[in-house]
């Protein structure tokens, strides 16, 4: 007879110290998500991967390791205990660069061609006040779907 695999050390240890429902409800029902990139993809890609994250904090996975040995289904088996709900994902090819958002674990997936971006270091380089504070991405982002035009 196969033993069900139990919890990690790192579950049980919470459990231990902040007790059985260490996570409040309302956190765990906020949408979640891991942003990361896909094959091999060029130094503006990876910091537009960290720039994605740090706009999508406080409910991301910030310190994300992304290594050539990991695979999909790596990020895909780990969103269940870390209450993941979408997993956004950069890759980059000969043809351009393209963004994919999945919902996870069995949502639709939306693919968007990148025709260009700025990264952040571009715009606070062209900015007069160079200001910017931490507590700006305390709260969750603000979606804002107005003025998108396509360019050909």
């Amino acid at each position: 007879m196969v033993r069900k695999k139990g919890k990690g050390r790192a579950v049980k240890r919470a459990r231990q110290k902040f007790g059985r429902h260490f996570e409040e409800e309302d956190i765990k029902l906020a949408p979640h998500s891991m942003v990361i990139h896909r094959g091999n993809v060029d130094k503006e890609i990876k910091q537009l991967v960290c720039d994605f994250r740090k706009v999508m904090e406080p409910f991301t996975a910030r310190d994300l390791k992304v290594t050539k040995k990991n695979n999909l289904k790596d990020f895909i088996s780990i969103a269940g205990p870390l209450h993941v709900s979408h997993l956004l994902m950069f890759s980059q090819t000969e043809l351009g660069d393209y963004f994919k958002i999945a919902r996870l674990p069995r949502g639709p997936t939306i693919h968007f061609k990148l025709i260009e971006f700025s990264l952040t270091n571009d715009i606070l380089s062209n900015l007069k006040k160079k200001h910017t504070h931490q507590k700006q991405f305390l709260h969750q982002p603000l979606l804002i779907l107005n003025g998108f035009t396509q360019k050909n």
